[in-house]
């Protein structure tokens, strides 16, 4: 706002320059007030609503705290594992593209596998707000114990 208000002046005053050299000073002084005034109402008037910024209100946010999982063993060292869960949009915008992360690592902290999935009923369109929805996951073939999981998320969000 203030680089308008500045340019709009400085073309103000050039413009009462020019004009001296052909009125008298009298009536320069009379046009150069109104140059000036109309100057700083153009400004303040059509060029306002360029200089305001829009605040982004959006808060995207989804829990993903509610999981469960089971494994069971399919020979020496085969092992089953499922995941299943519920989401819930907690934000103030629909989430699209929501993808849920599984890592399984065993007992010595050592990634076994790592997956992903999509939301059972809102894969294909966004999650609105305050809804929930669940996911699943099975791996049917992994080498070595899972002892635990990690899940995590992320989605898209359209900007308000």
């Amino acid at each position: 706002m203030k680089k308008i208000i500045s340019t709009v002046t400085i073309f103000c005053f050039l413009t009462t320059i020019l004009q001296a050299e052909y009125y008298s000073k009298k009536e320069a002084r009379k046009t150069a007030l109104n140059t000036i005034l109309l100057g700083l109402g153009l400004a303040a008037i059509g060029y306002a609503p360029l200089a305001i910024e829009k605040k982004d209100i959006t808060n995207p946010s989804l829990n993903y705290s509610k999981y469960t999982w089971n494994k069971q063993n399919y020979g020496t060292s085969n092992w089953y594992a499922a995941a299943q869960g519920v989401v819930k949009n907690t934000g103030n915008v629909p989430l699209k593209n929501v993808k849920i992360y599984i890592k399984y690592y065993d007992v010595n902290n050592n990634l076994l596998s790592s997956e992903y999935t999509y939301l059972d009923t809102y894969w294909l369109e966004p999650l609105p707000v305050n809804t929930e929805d669940t996911w699943h996951d099975i791996i049917t073939t992994m080498l070595g114990e899972p002892h635990r999981l990690e899940v995590s998320a992320t989605y898209e969000y359209d900007k308000i």
